[in-house]
């Protein structure tokens, strides 16, 4: 009795398993932006005492926002291309692929995710009152 799995069930299983390391690089990409706004609250309390408008405060979050998820996409990505890149040297009927259909599928959810995150974020600063940081 042989506890090796055969190769056609990892076939059939392994264009899941590439999928979900895309997803969950996306679904990382939005909780590392929505904690990040969060996490700097105090900060942005303290920028807006000093007189930063809200307009710069709402640039800077968008620009966080955009920066985290390009790195996002662009790590999700190699890693999916390394997964099936190493997926196919040892399984020589690997099936997986690429399209452009699903890097934009997964570009347009980062930017989803993002946007939400970014708006969550942006009303949360907006709220805060520069006393409130200072209180303590």
């Amino acid at each position: 009795m042989s506890l090796c799995v055969p190769p056609s069930s990892l076939e059939t299983t392994t264009p899941l398993y590439t999928h979900s390391i895309e997803q969950e690089a996306i679904v990382a990409t939005g909780l590392t932006k929505t904690f990040g706004a969060g996490e700097n609250l105090e900060k942005f309390g303290a920028l807006k005492a000093i007189g930063a408008k809200g307009r710069d405060l709402v640039y800077m979050i968008l620009f966080m926002a955009t920066f985290t998820a390009m790195t996002g996409y662009g790590l999700g990505i190699g890693l999916v291309t390394l997964t099936i890149s190493i997926a196919r040297y040892r399984l020589p009927n690997y099936a997986a692929m690429i399209t452009f259909g699903n890097m934009g599928l997964a570009f347009g959810m980062v930017l989803l995710i993002a946007g939400i995150s970014s708006y969550i974020g942006i009303r949360k600063v907006l709220k805060i009152e520069p006393f409130d940081i200072f209180r303590g």
